[in-house]
């Protein structure tokens, strides 16, 4: 018979890792780790702090891909323990890592090779830019949000405001997915961008809309705000950098199932304006079922659980 998982040693707050480590930054902790920390709670197993705080990968300079990491420690009744490392980094994991057994990738995209094991663990649920209540959106919230998208039903524009089109550091090559590129398409096609707004009056939208649009940047990550509109299961229009992501428990985003891929702005207007309605439900059916099968909290959780009974040494 197959070992017990007994416990998990992991970061349960910013205090848990070290001062000079980036999820120190509130930031950062809400958006990428809180809510894997929630996906771990859903597995009914003891959640212990480390004895000392966390530090990225070894040798990771600071801000660098392999700085965007953390090492978790999973404990089994017959003695046995798994140490997962957890990557977050925009382009997922570059360099080698011994000290772990196995690397969780949030932005783990096909295209990139490694030698270690490492497994896609999918971005955990942020709401609202992570400024947002995920107890409440998980609750009465996304069932009244559901119960308001099935009521709108319809073809109809895409849905984005301000928060769609914000460009963090230096702008990549003048090229689409470029945010900066597409916004301004759309103001000279004289298009009127909402400012952004609350989490809640968001997801409002959001169900409102036959679309909603994704923006990833360049193309080589996924938005953490797809999570939350696959939630509510909306139509999306998105470039393709979550073309060749993977996802826990064999997810994907695929095009005309549970995904539209665009490469051009002009299609932001023209797609759900030629769609048909039958088209429109099964995409918002299709991203909704990605989210129950392969996003949600609780299949995050178990995923991470297989993974570390994949590597256990029998």
């Amino acid at each position: 018979m197959s070992a017990i998982l007994a416990e998990i040693v992991c970061p349960l707050g910013p205090q848990d890792v070290s001062g000079d480590h980036p999820l120190r930054r509130p930031s950062y902790w809400e958006t990428y780790i809180e809510g894997f920390v929630r996906s771990l709670t859903t597995l009914g197993v003891h959640l212990v702090p480390p004895s000392t705080p966390c530090r990225p990968a070894a040798g990771a300079q600071y801000l660098s891909p392999m700085s965007h990491t953390f090492a978790t420690r999973w404990r089994f009744s017959d003695g046995q323990e798994v140490t997962l490392g957890v990557c977050y980094a925009d382009h997922g994991a570059t360099a080698p890592w011994p000290e772990v057994d196995a690397l969780l990738v949030m932005r783990c995209h096909r295209r990139v090779s490694f030698d270690q094991p490492r497994f896609p663990i999918g971005l955990p649920l942020s709401v609202g830019w992570s400024r947002g209540d995920a107890g409440a959106f998980l609750g009465a919230g996304l069932a009244a949000l559901r119960a308001h998208r099935e009521a709108r039903r319809g073809t109809g524009p895409a849905y984005f405001n301000e928060g769609h089109f914000r460009v963090l550091g230096a702008e990549g090559p003048d090229r689409f997915p470029n945010r900066t590129r597409c916004k301004k398409w759309l103001q000279s096609a004289g298009i009127f961008i909402p400012k952004s707004c609350s989490a809640a009056d968001w997801h409002t939208q959001v169900a409102s809309f036959a679309w909603t649009l994704n923006l990833c940047g360049e193309g080589n990550c996924i938005d953490r705000k797809v999570v939350e509109l696959c939630a509510i299961g909306t139509a999306i229009l998105s470039d393709r950098g979550l073309e060749d992501l993977e996802l826990p428990w064999g997810g994907r985003f695929r095009h005309g199932e549970n995904i539209w891929f665009i490469d051009r702005p002009d299609e932001v207007l023209s797609v759900p304006t030629e769609a048909s309605s039958s088209l429109v439900e099964r995409l918002c059916e299709g991203s909704r079922k990605l989210y129950e099968e392969s996003l949600a909290p609780d299949r995050v959780g178990a995923w991470a659980a297989h993974v570390a009974r994949e590597m256990r040494r029998e």
